[in-house]
């Protein structure tokens, strides 16, 4: 059975802190991945395949905002 959290009673900032942890790791594991990526890339390739790297990454940030965005959309309706 799933269980519910009133997030509009209680005391804010833990409420924020625990609703805010899986977000903040999961930019954290994407830096991270971009990181490695670009190291590697970097290391191995060459400047213009790290510059192409670099010049995508924020496109890659874009993809899973805009699909959360559209479910959520789609959730409500």
């Amino acid at each position: 059975m799933a269980q519910t959290k009133e997030l509009t009673q209680g005391r804010t900032l833990p409420l924020l802190l625990r609703f805010s942890i899986p977000l903040l790791l999961g930019q954290i594991l994407q830096q991270t991945y971009s990181l490695i990526d670009a190291a590697i890339v970097g290391r191995f390739l060459g400047i213009s395949p790290l510059a192409a790297v670099g010049a995508s990454s924020s496109v890659i940030f874009l993809i899973p905002a805009f699909i959360h965005l559209f479910s959520r959309k789609a959730a409500q309706s």
